[in-house]
């Protein structure tokens, strides 16, 4: 009966309907025996299909099998965990087809008690050219590192390697953050790092502070509160004296400020604003250009009736002015031809 049903995998309609029979799981009233028979069985299936290498290799080439692949990932026992994770680890990294993505959710989906019965030494050594995969690698590695107990060899390992590049550092320093660490010499590494390769910046500050699907209680990481808040306190203070020491460009270090207000408690953010005015308003008009965007995307979400309010309305025209970047809107194809008609109008060629 399962090799029947293997063919079928190729169905992208069967993928689906396997999803919506796997969340049968928390709709199922009780009395439903048949639904949940079938829901049953259909696990047990997904799970062998995740525990044959062969079958895995062409559900994980499936951009569409990806959320599926989390939840049962996460649910298997460890002995089923750690024969995917060897499917995934041994000997196979590299050599899967795209999208890697899903490789990448798999093993981000694992148990602690997986992970520590796993061989983990092939992602931890495993180095690439291929940027794609290096970092989906560093991220898998950040995720074992935040679930990994403090006394795991591999984990001590990890922590005691100096980084030469801010690339991929970031799923490090979330990784500890989310954890409890304190952190405080990876995040001094990380922004020595930023000094020389600030066209990265930005990009790596989101991945700390972002929501990211693959790292998350669901998955069984260790996600303790305030851990933004954290990175926020930490890093603020020198990226604003970076900013104010630097020349040509130094608007990056502003801007890795602001794209942080968005994930930091509302009152931290509120606290944070007046304070950053000044750093604004004396910053070049074509790296004010750059910032005011996410200024003003930050503070449209932002509650107007609010104490904090007061006394900001300079602050908002100030930014506003400053955004030397013109907003840019879809229109459709009535509004355009209003335009056109407009500029006919304007021009005289034709009346009212």
């Amino acid at each position: 009966m399962f090799e029947l049903f293997v063919p079928r995998l190729a169905d992208l309609a069967w993928v689906a309907a396997l999803e919506r029979i796997w969340d049968l799981r928390t709709a199922v009233a009780v009395g439903q025996t048949e639904e949940i028979t079938v829901e049953t069985k259909t696990k047990r299936f997904f799970e062998d299909c995740l525990l044959d290498p062969d079958h895995l290799q062409l559900l994980l080439r499936r951009s569409d099998s990806r959320s599926l692949i989390s939840k049962v990932a996460r649910t298997l026992a460890p002995v089923q965990g750690v024969v995917l994770a060897d499917h995934l680890l041994g000997g196979k990294i590299g050599t899967l087809s795209t999208p890697l993505a899903n490789w990448c959710s798999a093993l981000c989906s694992l148990h602690a008690k997986v992970l520590e019965r796993t061989d983990l030494g092939p992602l931890f050594s495993w180095t690439t050219k291929v940027e794609e995969e290096e970092e989906l690698a560093a991220k898998v590695r950040g995720s074992v590192a935040n679930k990994l107990s403090r006394e795991h060899p591999l984990l001590r390992d990890y922590l005691s390697r100096r980084s030469e590049t801010i690339r991929h550092y970031a799923w490090t320093l979330r990784s500890l953050l989310m954890r409890g660490y304190r952190a405080e010499e990876e995040v001094a590494r990380f922004l020595e790092l930023a000094e020389t390769e600030r066209e990265l910046l930005v990009g790596e500050v989101a991945k700390v502070v972002s929501d990211d699907q693959d790292y998350s209680r669901e998955n069984h990481h260790r996600v303790l509160p305030f851990y933004r808040q954290r990175f926020f306190q930490l890093t603020v203070p020198r990226l604003l004296e970076l900013h104010s020491n630097s020349g040509c460009g130094k608007g990056v270090f502003l801007e890795a400020v602001v794209a942080q207000l968005p994930h930091v408690p509302s009152s931290v953010a509120r606290t944070a604003l007046p304070r950053l005015l000044p750093t604004f308003t004396g910053t070049a008009a074509s790296d004010r250009g750059k910032v005011a965007p996410v200024f003003l995307a930050f503070l449209k979400e932002a509650d107007p009736e609010s104490d904090a309010w007061e006394g900001m309305v300079p602050f908002l025209l100030e930014v506003a002015a400053s955004s030397s970047t013109p907003r840019i809107e879809d229109r459709s194809a009535a509004s355009a031809e209003q335009a056109e008609e407009n500029s006919l109008l304007a021009s005289g060629l034709i009346g009212s």
